[in-house]
């Protein structure tokens, strides 16, 4: 598994100012303040105690549910995506899990795998069907059992074990993935298609449901979202048992915290996430960002009349990338860097995940960093991801949404900073600034710049955007 996990160095000092910069996106109190009853599903993101959802769960007496075994903390891993059921306190920021349950999404033969032509820390492949996204910077790959199993090693024909949310496309994407080592136990799930008395079909995947035992006295109709687990034969899913996925039963005026891609966008106030509808239209965004289908948020609210009507939003994937060398870390645990002789400051929190790849522990000035992360002022991001790393910070990079240029067209301006052009900067295919700007769209185009100490632009790349 990747070396990912909370800066434990700095924890308590991210405690004293989450509130400050937590990148939250709307307004309102936190849901479920005050140790009132709460539910929050997302992934989980660090230990010593359990961090899911920016929340630090103390676990001292927590009942923990994997695949429907008890079990112990010691069964997560970070980037399973869990339920968590307790309390959490007036801060916002901590509280008690009562209860903790996994159950993974997919499990199954890795067929098709292929690497993105555009973007090689990008692979997809299948499992009976069902398409798998997996991100270098975003999976964690889980190898207690598996020496060595990577992002880089992932092969067809491996069997493993999935945990992630599915966007509006039907893809899911993987978050956690942990190699089997065995074919024994199938997990599949999706849409029931051409039911019949014995059969149906998930996304072409034939599953015979004979024999199978029927959760929760479960009644089989077209259209409805299920898990299926069973074993494999001569290419027929064999049922075991089924389950409905996202039936689980909200009271009137549950606090409620959920981690997921939109999908079926209509507006603010109508989408969904995870299977459940949810009302942003109360919420104040911020002007970074704008909600539609396939966009990785957190939502907080209450559940009311079947809809969980948001309070607050907050981004869990982000568009800006700076690789950059540190040159300050304040004492509540962010950070700032320069790019191109302008000071970027980076807010972190418990939603943050680390990779020390240099061999260290805590961050320091003169590390060079990757960060993966969202705008939440004009010169602030909050990372979703800190990745130190041992280069020297040679290659400065910033990717980000294109704000446009000057009377005289010679920079291109990302996060308020401005780089300039020249007739040296290399503009690929688009040939030089004309062709540039005739691609680019002021606050829609996401752009990639490479710079030197100067803030001179050496190459400059227009990026597509996740869909």
């Amino acid at each position: 598994m990747n070396n990912k996990f909370k800066l434990s160095a700095l924890a308590s000092a991210i405690t004293l100012t989450l509130a400050a910069c937590g990148g939250g996106s709307g307004t309102g109190d936190i849901a479920g303040i005050g140790g009132s009853g709460y539910t929050s599903t997302g992934t989980v993101t660090g230990f010593g105690s359990v961090y899911v959802n920016g929340v630090k769960y103390e676990t001292d007496s927590t009942e923990f549910d994997v695949e429907g075994i008890s079990a112990t903390q010691n069964e997560l891993a970070i980037g399973m995506v869990v339920r968590v059921e307790g309390t959490v306190n007036a801060d916002g920021q901590t509280g008690t899990a009562s209860r903790i349950v996994f159950d993974d999404e997919l499990q199954g033969p890795v067929s098709n795998l292929t690497v993105d032509a555009a973007n090689p820390d990008i692979k997809t492949f299948d499992i009976l069907g069902i398409s798998v996204k997996v991100d270098r910077r975003r999976t964690e790959f889980d190898d207690k059992d598996n020496q060595g199993f990577s992002f880089d090693n992932l092969t067809d024909g491996n069997t493993v074990e999935v945990s992630g949310f599915f966007d509006a496309n039907g893809m899911l994407n993987a978050t956690y993935i942990d190699r089997e080592n065995s074919l024994d136990d199938i997990k599949l799930q999706g849409k029931i298609t051409n039911l019949t008395a014995t059969t149906f079909e998930i996304n072409g995947q034939t599953v015979n449901h004979n024999t199978a035992e029927l959760d929760d006295n479960l009644i089989l109709v077209e259209g409805l979202w299920v898990k299926v687990e069973g074993t494999l034969d001569t290419g027929i899913l064999v049922a075991s048992e089924i389950e409905a996925v996202n039936n689980d039963s909200y009271d009137e005026n549950d606090e409620m915290d959920i981690e997921g891609f939109i999908s079926d966008f209509v507006s603010n106030g109508d989408f969904t996430v995870n299977g459940i509808s949810v009302d942003a239209s109360n919420v104040t965004l911020s002007d970074y960002v704008t909600l539609g289908n396939n966009v990785w948020i957190e939502v907080e609210g209450t559940y009311a009349n079947g809809v969980l009507v948001a309070d607050e939003i907050e981004l869990r994937d982000g568009e800006v990338e700076i690789d950059a060398v540190i040159d300050q870390v304040n004492d509540d645990g962010s950070f700032s860097v320069t790019v191109g002789g302008q000071s970027i400051e980076v807010q972190i929190g418990y939603e943050t995940k680390f990779d020390f790849e240099d061999g260290t522990s805590e961050l320091s000035i003169g590390q060079f960093v990757e960060i993966d992360g969202y705008q939440i002022d004009a010169n602030t991001l909050f990372a979703l991801e800190v990745d130190v790393e041992d280069a020297s910070g040679d290659d400065n990079e910033l990717q980000g949404i294109y704000q446009g240029t000057n009377e005289t067209q010679d920079v291109i301006k990302i996060l308020n900073i401005e780089f300039t052009v020249n007739d040296n900067t290399d503009f690929g295919d688009l040939n030089d600034m004309t062709g540039f700007l005739a691609s680019a769209v002021v606050g829609e185009t996401l752009v990639k710049v490479e710079y030197d100490i100067d803030g001179v632009a050496i190459q400059v790349e227009i990026e597509e955007e996740d869909d």
